[in-house]
């Protein structure tokens, strides 16, 4: 039986992923951390699509263990996993176009799921179309700052792998 699990691309992705979830471990700008990008990396860079879920998921459930766990996290583990889900539609036909395409979807369902989360959670905003909308807009910082950490960070990992698979094909093979 072929080992699936212990492949250099593999290592290569969890080692990208120790990366990508370290970013908030440090201070930085709200939601301007490597999160989003991770879960999109994973599912489009790993073969096993059960481990880029499991692994990227674990790497989130470890640093939330660290910094603390927060009111509402599980909407926050639904938006991640349908970054990674966006990862797998884009695993076979990765371009500049595709990655960016995806990496702004995950921004905008990030902001759209999460958001929602804080409103339907209650307490902050009516329980109305109106606070649903407040609630939105007030959340637009977070998503000019998730989307600009999302793109560059998904081109910092994507950027690197392809450069990596070009320069050195034995380190990232499947």
């Amino acid at each position: 039986m072929k080992n699936t699990f212990f492949t250099p691309r593999n290592l290569f992705v969890f080692i990208a992923l120790i990366f990508a979830a370290s970013t908030r471990l440090f201070p930085h700008p709200d939601n301007f951390t490597a999160i989003g990008a991770m879960g999109l990396f994973a599912g489009a860079i790993m073969n096993n699509r059960t481990l880029s879920l499991v692994l990227a998921m674990a790497v989130m459930f470890v640093t939330d263990s660290i910094i603390g766990f927060y009111d509402g996290f599980w909407v926050v583990y639904i938006a991640f996993a349908l970054s990674i889900v966006l990862g797998w539609i884009i695993s076979k036909k990765q371009n500049m176009l595709s990655i960016t395409t995806a990496s702004i979807a995950s921004a905008i369902l990030f902001y759209v799921i999460s958001n929602f989360g804080v409103w339907a959670g209650g307490g902050m905003y009516p329980m109305t179309g109106a606070g649903l909308g407040v609630c939105y807009i007030k959340a637009l910082p977070f998503f000019y700052n998730g989307l600009l950490s999302q793109v560059l960070y998904g081109g910092l990992l994507f950027g690197i792998f392809h450069a990596v698979k070009n320069w050195k094909p034995s380190l990232v093979k499947a």
